[in-house]
């Protein structure tokens, strides 16, 4: 995907209808961008604001998601009557609405101040997620930190340096959601005995205890981890079988939570 980058080279796999293996397919998936949140204490209204803005603009501008206006999906909230802070649900009946395949959140988890010599500095951790709405699933985010430093003249308040660490930490967030390629595969068969076969193995870069949302024709069908794995296949275990997992299905590996890259 991009977003998702499920394959994408500008794309995210998704279109909430169409057969979700456009993950490898270049085309751009529509995307909900709310309102980041702050886990992080009390922080300026615009530093949340210029994080979810950065973040909007990237993904529109390296051509990872096609971005819902802020207008279009206020609108939107006002004829289904929501208001923001916005619930799960309400973001999931809004991206439907509005035709997103995707719901991207954020929060900035961490604001650190210090000092870099003489001038002071602050430094803004911010987590991305992006959820495939048909999917009901985490398929791309990041976890990234950026930092501002005060000029030597003293010229900026420490609102400005928040805004500055926080666009900083939202484009690099994008990059490494822009870079990430979703490993996929297709089921072969059923082992029986609440088993089936993978066709992707070590060698593709599947991982032990690794889990799939299987899907067909856009929706989600089940969920299977791995059990044995092997260079070309993989046996993997059911865990969710809602639509009966059958061969030439589609699977995704599972997003996992975005962790912050060890500091250099």
């Amino acid at each position: 995907m991009r977003c998702l980058r499920i394959g994408l080279a500008g794309a995210l796999l998704f279109s909430l209808a169409p057969p979700l293996p456009a993950f490898a397919e270049e085309e751009m998936p529509r995307a909900l961008v709310a309102d980041f949140v702050s886990a992080a204490g009390n922080l300026p209204a615009l530093t949340l604001r210029t994080a979810t803005d950065t973040v909007a603009m990237e993904l529109q501008a390296r051509r990872v998601c096609e971005v819902v206006t802020r207008p279009e999906m206020e609108r939107a909230a006002r004829v289904r009557g929501l208001q923001a802070p916005y619930r799960d649900e309400d973001l999931r009946v809004l991206a439907r609405e509005l035709g997103a395949a995707v719901v991207v959140t954020g929060e900035i988890r961490s604001v650190e101040d210090r000092r870099e010599g003489d001038r002071p500095a602050v430094e803004v951790g911010l987590i991305v997620r992006i959820r495939h709405v048909a999917l009901d699933e985490m398929i791309n985010g990041a976890a990234e930190r950026g930092s501002a430093l005060e000029p030597s003249n003293g010229s900026k308040t420490r609102s400005a340096l928040l805004m500055e660490a926080a666009n900083s930490a939202g484009v690099r967030a994008v990059a490494r959601i822009a870079d990430y390629r979703p490993l996929t595969g297709t089921i072969l068969n059923s082992e029986g005995s609440g088993m089936v076969v993978l066709n992707r193995g070590s060698s593709h870069g599947v991982r032990g205890k690794q889990e799939f949302v299987v899907f067909r024709e856009g929706a989600r069908v089940g969920r299977v981890q791995v059990y044995k794995l092997f260079p070309q296949f993989t046996e993997m275990r059911i865990l969710e079988s809602t639509g009966g997992i059958q061969p030439q299905d589609r699977a995704v590996a599972v997003f996992p939570e975005p962790k912050f890259p060890p500091r250099r």
